[in-house]
């Protein structure tokens, strides 16, 4: 992409440090999340696990209810990290993957290489091509990063 058009190449490439940013905190609080998701659901595993293992205490005592709303509150908590997660995951593949890399970056070329094309500099075939290379390579970089972030949930 830098031989075809350089100046194409540093306007796509100008997004990539904000992007970085984006994905790394968002990466952080990904697993972050997730870590918060396995504690609260070891915390409902283990009301559970210590109601049935003293059933009797508990029925002597007539607390089903109260060992009930336990679990109760600890599964709510574990679906309540579970929700803020899909809402998070949604606003940010909308920001940041719809909106910014591909609207805004490619907007920007079409912009940046008409002007270059009006000005002589540019060719609309050179624009074409790079407009399908940095397609190519949006691509790659998304599954790159879907992989990056199921790793990161998975540890």
């Amino acid at each position: 992409m830098f031989i075809r058009s350089p100046k194409l190449a540093a306007c796509a490439l100008s997004i990539a440090p904000i992007v970085a940013s984006v994905n790394k905190l968002y990466g952080n609080w990904l697993s972050q999340n997730a870590r918060k998701v396995q504690d609260a659901l070891a915390a409902a595993n283990s009301v559970a696990q210590e109601t049935f293992s003293s059933v009797r205490t508990v029925i002597a005592f007539a607390a089903e209810a109260s060992e009930c709303d336990k679990y109760v509150d600890k599964i709510n908590e574990q679906y309540r990290l579970n929700v803020k997660q899909l809402y998070m995951t949604g606003v940010y593949y909308m920001f940041i993957s719809t909106f910014l890399v591909n609207t805004i970056v490619q907007g920007t070329l079409l912009l940046v290489g008409s002007y270059m094309i009006q000005h002589g500099t540019l060719t609309g075939e050179v624009l074409l091509a790079f407009m399908l290379y940095q397609g190519q390579l949006q691509v790659s970089l998304d599954d790159f990063r879907t992989l990056a972030f199921s790793k990161k949930c998975a540890h």
